[in-house]
């Protein structure tokens, strides 16, 4: 099985992956980010700065907000017109939504429920990878009020990629 997880304690992560096939080896930078600013819980200039500066191919991005315009908007500023991206609205107030952005287009999005919170869920996402590959990731933000609520959203995570991703495919969360 090609399972690679990540975790995204810290306010960024970045690691390549090597896709691994006969003709070559391709980097594939994949960040996870929560570097939001202010009590609004949206990006600006500072955390904008950090992503552009590490230039991943994949963000799993959390806080996904932005005061001086959309979503669109935001991608753009880090990246270009041509990357992709999705994200998960809740109708809650307060929605701090967990998201994907990718140079590369998705075969599929869709989010799973977080059973401990309403602002956000579990954004998902198979990527097409160059060479015949497909990338799975799901972009995460666990509650930090206690282990058992950790425990539980992550015991919900681990069934929601064991039911629905492929284990013959790498997989990042």
């Amino acid at each position: 099985m090609k399972l690679l997880l990540a975790s995204a304690l810290a306010a960024a992560l970045l690691f390549a992956l090597p896709l691994l096939s006969p003709a070559a080896t391709m980097p594939v930078k994949i960040m996870a980010a929560n570097l939001s600013s202010g009590s609004d819980q949206a990006y600006e200039e500072p955390g904008i700065r950090i992503i552009k500066g590490l230039q991943p191919d994949v963000v799993l991005i959390q806080e996904f907000n932005y005061e001086s315009g959309t979503r669109r908007d935001l991608v753009d500023a880090m990246f270009s017109p041509e990357y992709y991206y999705y994200y998960v609205q809740t109708s809650s107030a307060g929605d701090i939504p967990n998201g994907i952005i990718s140079r590369w287009p998705f075969i599929a999005t869709g989010y799973w429920d977080d059973p401990e919170v309403s602002n956000r869920e579990f954004a998902w996402a198979k990527i097409n990878l160059p060479g015949d590959h497909v990338l799975q990731v799901v972009s995460v933000h666990l509650l930090t009020e206690s282990s058992f609520v950790r425990n539980t959203e992550a015991t919900a995570l681990k069934a929601y990629v064991e039911a629905n991703f492929d284990t013959g495919e790498f997989i990042v969360v």
